[in-house]
Order: structure tokens, then C-alpha cells, then sequence
């Protein structure tokens, strides 16, 4: 989401596919490391769903959390682009 037009595109598709408010299922996998780090970047999470890998370096995340908005996810995931390592799917 580095350019303006993919930008709009992001928010074109999910107001397609959502109508606000909603709780939104952000997803992402990072080194176990990082757990901490991104846990503490989404305090407004209500449900929190985890999956280690098989070997145990890296740990999947489902994050529901209330938006309001497609901006408000986008911001999310903004916030979150800054832990080293991490994937958002």
C-alpha cells in the first residue's frame, strides 16, 4: 500500500466487501520475537487468536478488532508495518 492509487484501491475493495462498523479480522505472522511488540501495538483487540509454527520461530495472529471505517483498518496495518519481520496476510 506504498502508492496513493493502491491506497484507493484498498479502500475501494473494502467498502465493497464490508459495511461499517464491523469487526475487522486482521491477520499476521511474526518472528516469536516480535509477539510482544505487536500485541502491544492493537490494545483495542476484543478476540485474540494464536498459532505457533511447527517449529516454533514464528507465531500466527488473528487480531478482531471494531472499525469503523476503511481507513481505520488501513491505519491499522500502518501501525503495524513497523515491527521488523512481521507479514500481514
Amino acid at each position: 500500500m506504498g502508492s496513493m492509487q493502491s491506497t484507493e484501491e484498498s479502500k475501494r475493495l473494502l467498502n465493497e466487501h464490508h459495511k461499517w462498523p464491523v469487526v475487522f479480522a486482521f491477520k499476521f505472522i511474526v518472528p516469536s520475537e516480535k509477539s510482544a511488540e505487536l500485541k502491544a501495538l492493537l490494545p483495542e483487540c476484543l478476540k485474540l487468536e494464536t498459532r505457533p509454527s511447527s517449529a516454533g520461530k514464528y507465531l500466527g495472529y488473528t487480531f478482531h478488532i471494531p472499525v469503523g471505517s476503511a481507513d481505520e483498518v488501513l491505519a491499522i496495518y500502518a501501525r503495524v508495518r513497523g515491527i521488523e519481520g512481521v507479514i500481514a496476510l
